[in-house]
C-alpha cells in the first residue's frame, strides 16, 4: 500500500523531487516527470506539475521551451553552484559586519579618550559611561552576528563533495526501492484484475479501498 500523501510535508516533498532529479543528471519532459514523481514523493501524478512550477519559480530547477514541449533539469553543478553563491553572499555580510564591529571599537576608544581629556571639566562621569556601555552592548551584538556567519561558513566548507556523493548514493538506493515498491503493486494489481474476472468497477473499489486519498479515478489498471 502506498504511504499516505498526508504524513509528509510539501516541503519534504519537493526536496524529494528535487533529489530525484538532480541524481538522474538528465533533461525531462513533463510527462516523464509524471510519470516518474509519484513513486519517488508519494504524490498523485496531477500534482506533479504543481511541485514542478513552485520549483521553476523558486530558481531550484531550470526550464527550457525545445520544440513543442518544456524540459527541465537540474544538474549537480547547479547544486554546488548555489552552494558557492550563498557561501559567497555570508562572506561578504561577515566582512561588512566586521567593519562594523571596527568602528564601533575606535569610536569606543575616541570617546574613552575624550572623556580621560575632560575629566575633571563639565562632562557628567554617568552619560559617559552610559555612551561606553551602549557601544559595547553593539559591539556584542555584531560580535555575535559574526560568529554566527561564521558557523554558516564552516556549514558551507563541511558539506563537501564526500557528503554531496553520500547524498546521491541514498538517493540512488531511494529510487532502486521505489521502482520494487512500484513493480510489486504493478503485480498486484494484474492478479486483482485477474481474480475480478476484469471487473472494472471491482477492481476500482478494491484500489480505491487500499489506496485511501492516494487513489486517482481513471488510473490505469
Amino acid at each position: 500500500m502506498p504511504p499516505k500523501s498526508k504524513s509528509v510535508s510539501s516541503e519534504v516533498k519537493q526536496q524529494l523531487i528535487l533529489n530525484y532529479i538532480r541524481s538522474t543528471c538528465a533533461c525531462h519532459t513533463l510527462k516523464d516527470l509524471e510519470k516518474m514523481l509519484p513513486s519517488v514523493a508519494s504524490i498523485n501524478s496531477i500534482q506533479v506539475k504543481e511541485f514542478i512550477t513552485g520549483l521553476v519559480n523558486d530558481n531550484k530547477i531550470r526550464m527550457e521551451k525545445i520544440g513543442s514541449n518544456n524540459w527541465y533539469w537540474s544538474f549537480p553543478s547547479d547544486e554546488r553552484r548555489e552552494r558557492e553563491n550563498m557561501k559567497e553572499r555570508t562572506l561578504r555580510e561577515m566582512n561588512r559586519v566586521a567593519k562594523l564591529v571596527e568602528q564601533l571599537e575606535d569610536e569606543v576608544e575616541k570617546k574613552e579618550a575624550a572623556a580621560q581629556e575632560d575629566e575633571g571639566f563639565h562632562h557628567d562621569p554617568a552619560v559617559i559611561q552610559a555612551e561606553r556601555e551602549d557601544l559595547m552592548k553593539r559591539k556584542a551584538e555584531l560580535g555575535a552576528e559574526v560568529e554566527r556567519l561564521r558557523a554558516e561558513k564552516s556549514a558551507f566548507e563541511a558539506n563537501d563533495f564526500t557528503s554531496i556523493k553520500r547524498k546521491t548514493e541514498d538517493i540512488a538506493k531511494w529510487k532502486l526501492e521505489a521502482m520494487m515498491w512500484a513493480d510489486n503493486i504493478d503485480i498486484m494489481e494484474q492478479y486483482l484484475n485477474k481474480l475480478a474476472s476484469g471487473d472494472r468497477e471491482l477492481v476500482q473499489a478494491v484500489k480505491k479501498q487500499c489506496y485511501g486519498e492516494d487513489y486517482v479515478d481513471g488510473d490505469d489498471l
